[in-house]
């Protein structure tokens, strides 16, 4: 949908900066579920119950950072929004989870014995507002970019003294448009070429500024470092460009276990929830890293074990270093006791 589908909608004619409000309020919209569909698809799950919608499951618990799960008289094992209530326990959380369903199915159970929590997190938190911070930088980058554009292609705007001037000088742009390289027109040509020359009766405004296109790539950089850092907190670390030439192994490893930190806390909570579905219902539900996230696991996993090897051979390298050293130290003690004893043996003699 674009600002034409709307107006055709209202039957309205918009204003210019309305339309621009519903064009900047759509452009966010789009890239806000980029963001939200790429994350949804984190954890995949495996033989799901009946009526357990695995995407509400991860939209609930993403959106709300908690979601209640629990098996309803209609459609079989479901997902809620809810919250915590009564019979707080000793750190003030409620054993009971209470919340609805979309279709207004109310729900009150007891954690863990009459349905189970899905956490998004240990703390509970909703991550959506990470989404709402990355899509209005990376929106403004893009309002950036626009303006950088319309700067560079606005036209000059030409001042005429009289209609007469402005029709020679239209006739004479206009044959300049299909391709005609020169242009000839009447007497008034002569009176022009004075007025450009010796006068300022014809004036031009240039309100072009093409040296702003040389920062639309700054600006798409911002864009890539945007997305960069969003994908980076969720486990996915993107090759950055800009890398300084001298970071090691160690820290590159060390970024790529940064990345790995809040992603497995998502996970671990989603195999969490897996198990006490299990023990209470019986289901075998399961889940684990979609194709994306498992590839950067195992990437992670792989430089691990390599940073690993590669310590146990320094240190295999300098106790045989030490080793060596001590053999020669105990050698060159020796030849210099035989010298000695030599030298002393002559001497008497």
């Amino acid at each position: 949908m674009d600002i034409l589908d709307i107006a055709l909608m209202t039957g309205q004619k918009m204003r210019k900066k309305d339309a621009a409000i519903v064009e900047n309020i759509l452009t966010e919209s789009t890239l806000c579920q980029r963001y939200a569909n790429s994350i949804i698809g984190m954890i995949q799950y495996e033989d799901i119950p009946d009526g357990l919608d695995p995407t509400f499951l991860e939209i609930y618990r993403y959106c709300f950072g908690v979601c209640g799960v629990t098996k309803s008289d209609k459609h079989g094992i479901v997902a809620f929004v809810g919250g915590h209530s009564q019979d707080v326990n000793s750190y003030g959380l409620g054993t009971h989870f209470v919340g609805a369903t979309p279709a207004n199915e109310t729900f009150d159970i007891i954690i863990n014995e009459t349905g189970v929590i899905c956490k998004n997190n240990k703390l509970m938190t909703p991550d959506f507002d990470d989404i709402r911070l990355s899509t209005r930088l990376t929106l403004e980058a893009y309002k950036s970019i626009k303006a950088c554009l319309k700067l560079s292609r606005y036209n000059k705007i030409v001042s005429t003294k009289d209609n007469k001037t402005q029709k020679a000088l239209k006739e004479a742009m206009d044959n300049s448009e299909i391709g005609i390289p020169c242009s000839y027109v009447n007497n008034i040509g002569n009176e022009l070429a004075d007025e450009y020359n010796n006068t300022d009766d014809v004036k031009c405004i240039d309100l072009t500024d093409v040296r702003n296109s040389d920062k639309i790539q700054y600006l798409f950089k911002a864009i890539d470092d945007i997305e960069r850092q969003f994908y980076r907190h969720y486990g996915i670390s993107l090759a950055n460009t800009s890398k300084m030439a001298q970071q090691s192994r160690e820290e590159l490893t060390n970024t790529n276990a940064l990345a790995m930190i809040y992603a497995l806390e998502r996970l671990n909570c989603a195999k969490e929830f897996c198990d006490d579905l299990n023990r209470l219902y019986g289901t075998n539900i399961s889940c684990h890293f979609s194709e994306v996230w498992e590839l950067e696991y195992q990437k992670y996993k792989r430089e691990i074990e390599d940073l690993k090897k590669g310590d146990n051979e320094d240190e295999n390298t300098a106790s045989d270093t030490i080793d060596n050293i001590d053999i020669s130290e105990g050698a060159e003690d020796s030849t210099d006791s035989e010298a000695t004893h030599t030298d002393d043996t002559e001497r008497r003699d």
